[in-house]
């Protein structure tokens, strides 16, 4: 799906109902960040068709119970960055946790009038460098499975050939499985382990996966660690069998209070670079 399509559906939103709940997008906007980047702030409501408050009766000085069309259960207010294809969210636990959220924004997409021109999935951005210092540790790497999709407009120069592989075939999506019991020929905990500070791309980490010809198992793990795609990786550590998944590590950040609409803007662009830095993306 397209950026405007997805615009569109935040603005125009369907409204579908799940275990006694329905869910929609509220109180959409366009908002500009201070470095001149536009944003799409707007809310996703969890809200009950029929549900009841307690109110005060004055005259006999106790509570009761009023019936009241469509009261909101929980909102959370999200950010979507086209020009950075990145979108911060609050987790709300109980009413709204990430999964809920990520799974009713991809059913939101899905159910609304643009739905059939294309869908959108949010994957998480892992922490890159607890994911990494992961991999790093691994003697021995015996299964890889990823599956990942296409970035626009952004890609990485770890995995920018796979990237390639996948434009130039017209894929929408690649999955990947690999397994060895004897384990996999990968340098993946070496490129872990050959990471600059804060997790920057390092010169010895390209030149391992350009030495890497087709090993597009790495390079998905690591495309999908950049957050376009959800990888594991399974493998020995200290002797001991360990699994290691992309979503386990997913990137958070703390804000005050109730932010603007522009607060919550500018503080997500701010994220969202620093992820481009640590991970090398560009246009």
């Amino acid at each position: 799906m397209t950026a405007d399509l997805l615009i569109r559906t935040i603005f125009d939103p369907a409204t579908i109902s799940a275990r006694g709940a329905r869910y929609t997008f509220i109180s959409a906007q366009v908002v500009r960040a201070d470095d001149g980047r536009d944003a799409v702030y707007a809310m996703l409501a969890k809200y009950r068709p029929d549900g009841e408050v307690a109110v005060v009766d004055p005259s006999e000085h106790s509570l009761k119970q009023t019936s009241v069309q469509d009261l909101l259960r929980a909102s959370s207010s999200f950010v979507y960055i086209p020009s950075l294809s990145g979108i911060a969210y609050r987790h709300i636990s109980g009413a709204l946790p990430y999964d809920l959220f990520e799974r009713m924004f991809y059913e939101l997409v899905s159910q609304s009038a643009y739905g059939l021109l294309g869908s959108a999935e949010i994957n998480p951005i892992s922490d890159i460098r607890t994911f990494v210092s992961k991999l790093a540790r691994m003697e021995s790497v015996t299964e890889i499975s990823a599956t990942v999709q296409p970035p626009n407009p952004l890609f990485g120069p770890l995995w920018e050939s796979l990237l390639e592989y996948v434009k130039k075939r017209g894929l929408d999506q690649l999955s990947v499985n690999e397994q060895s019991n004897g384990g996999i020929n990968t340098d993946l905990p070496k490129i872990a382990a050959s990471m600059g500070p804060e997790s920057i791309v390092s010169s010895s980490a390209l030149s391992l996966m350009e030495a890497q010809v087709g090993a597009s198992g790495d390079a998905a793990v690591l495309m999908a660690a950049d957050g376009y795609g959800k990888a594991t990786v399974r493998g020995r550590h200290d002797g001991e069998w360990v699994t290691y998944s992309s979503t386990n590590d997913q990137r958070t950040f703390l804000i005050d209070g109730d932010p603007s609409p522009e607060r919550l803007a500018n503080e997500a662009v701010s994220q969202l670079l620093r992820v481009n830095g640590e991970s090398g993306l560009a246009h």
